[in-house]
């Protein structure tokens, strides 16, 4: 219990100093009002510290640490919270150049005049529980700055409805001058991210992905993420034009998924400024085999494509696999596009659409291979990306529905019936290659015989007089287009029907033999 009340110190350690080799333990009473003109407003910890309950209150610090500054030392925070705390320069709330261990309590409601309204870290914070919320920085990291030689390890808790004018929730810093300063690393393995806003618009909500990697080391990036982190709900902008910025990820920037994957329940709202979308470096865990994209990210922008990039950014080849239409040349319309990112084995769902348009052809479909004339409906990714080619087929209308074909029994057709001269293509400059068969349940009339080839219908009618209805498949067997088409036309099938009316044949009288032995009598 007790307190330590509107102290002030000339140096650091307005309310408590601990020196080094010295111990602090806080299970309850009040840390308040205290002021230190350069770090360390409540308390200045060099030494041991364990803080497990009570409340560090309205201290000031004139240049780092308005509620605590640890410095080289070691501090638990099992509970208690550190609120309403003010630093001019850095660390609202806390100063950590130590390492500082937070399982439970609260860092609230505390503001720095430049970074860190919440937290300022250059040694090593690890974060399982507690909470950082509703903290303001004017510059830089409402919730937790973290600097280039810091480590910022979250197993769990929340930072929670932080403010600043640029990244509102965990702002990871680098040197971009002297490489071999970025040696600081963010290790996000849950808890959440949740609701922060930075206020100028064009920075990150949540969490900003580092422009540099560990040292000069182009391989490792300085962010990873695993666990069932979640990053959400994260906005830029001012007060009524505010859009999701999560995780927040530039032109020539990368995070690895880190050991072990992520797991269930881990959501992470993306948000990519690169050119061609690729964000991962690393890391998609064994245990996330048969997992896809979307069950553990989304997309704060239209344009994102999570994927693998080299850390010199270019592109090493995507985690997932990617779905393009092809468009041929010569037909208008567009293809249909799909920004999503797909596994091995995952099913997708071919578009529906039949845009392209051709005088003379009609599009039915996608086929998965371009020399292919299957259509398909539904595709199960390999380990590559998928082309979809549109299958045509050429239009054509059959002309004899109401022809007739005028038959004599019992007499040989002298010129054949051409099937061919009762079908023609929409488009005139095409040539005819058609094959022809009786529909379903239809035969010729006795005595006439179709060539399925040549489409010629020859023979001579023995079939009684009188009118018969038969009907015929008309099929499309071009084997390329007429124009630049890839794949070939597919095969169409029509319909022609025709009526051959038998006639009677003429009759043929002929006279009897006159009889020479016949004698004529009269009386």
């Amino acid at each position: 219990g007790g307190s330590v009340t509107n102290n002030t110190a000339t140096n650091t350690g307005g309310g408590v100093f601990i020196a080094n080799g010295a111990a602090f333990n806080m299970s309850d009473g009040s840390v308040t009002g205290n002021t230190a003109k350069t770090s360390g407003g409540g308390i200045y910890n060099y030494g041991t510290s364990d803080m497990s309950g009570g409340s560090v209150t309205g201290n000031t610090a004139t240049s780092y640490g308005g509620g605590i500054y640890n410095q080289g030392g070691t501090f638990s925070m099992r509970g208690g919270s550190v609120t309403n705390n003010t630093a001019t320069t850095n660390g609202g709330g806390v100063c950590n150049n130590g390492t500082f261990n937070m399982s439970d309590g609260s860092v609230t409601n505390n503001t720095t005049g430049t970074n860190g309204g919440g937290v300022y870290n250059t040694g090593t914070f690890n974060m399982s529980g507690g909470s950082v919320t509703g903290n303001t920085a004017t510059n830089t990291g409402g919730g937790v700055y973290n600097c280039i030689e810091g480590f910022f390890n979250m197993y769990g808790g929340g930072i929670k409805s932080n403010t600043a004018n640029s990244c509102g929730g965990l702002f990871i810093n680098n040197d971009p001058d002297t490489l071999s300063n970025n040696t600081g690393r963010v290790s996000l393995k849950g808890g959440e991210i949740t609701d922060n806003t930075a206020t100028s618009g064009t920075s990150a909500g949540g969490v900003n992905v580092p422009m540099y990697y560990v040292n000069t080391n182009t391989t490792e990036p300085r962010l990873t993420v695993s666990g069932g982190i979640v990053i959400t709900g994260n906005k830029s902008g001012s007060e009524g034009s505010q859009t999701d910025k999560n995780l927040v990820v530039a032109a020539g920037r990368a995070f690895a998924i880190g050991s072990g994957g992520l797991t269930d329940g881990a959501k992470i709202g993306v948000t990519s400024t690169t050119t061609d979308g690729l964000v991962f470096t690393s890391g998609w865990g064994t245990n996330m085999s048969g997992k896809t994209i979307t069950d553990y990210f989304t997309s704060d922008n239209s344009a994102l494509t999570l994927g693998v990039r080299t850390a010199d950014g270019a592109t090493e080849g995507i985690l997932g696999y990617k779905v393009t239409y092809n468009k041929p040349n010569g037909v208008s319309g567009d293809a249909p596009t799909d920004s999503a990112i797909y596994l091995g084995g995952e099913t997708v769902k071919v578009s529906g659409s039949t845009p392209y348009t051709k005088s003379g052809y009609k599009q039915i479909g996608w086929s998965a291979a371009s020399d292919s004339k299957e259509t398909v409906s539904t595709y199960t990714m390999t380990a590559a990306d998928a082309t979809f080619y549109p299958v045509f087929e050429r239009e054509f209308t059959s002309e004899g529905d109401s022809d007739t074909v005028n038959l004599t029994y019992n007499t040989e057709i002298s010129n054949a019936i051409d099937l061919n001269d009762y079908v023609k293509f929409t488009d005139a400059t095409q040539t005819d290659n058609f094959a022809f068969a009786l529909a379903d349940g239809q035969s010729l009339p006795a005595g006439l015989t179709l060539d399925k080839t040549s489409g010629k219908i020859t023979g001579t009618p023995t079939a009684q007089a009188g009118d018969y209805t038969v009907s015929f498949t008309v099929t499309d067997n071009a084997p390329f287009a007429m124009f630049s088409l890839d794949p070939s036309p597919a095969t169409e099938t029509a319909t022609l029907t025709l009526k051959f009316a038998i006639a009677k044949a003429n009759p043929t009288v002929t006279a009897p033999a006159a009889k020479t032995d016949l004698v004529y009598k009269g009386t």
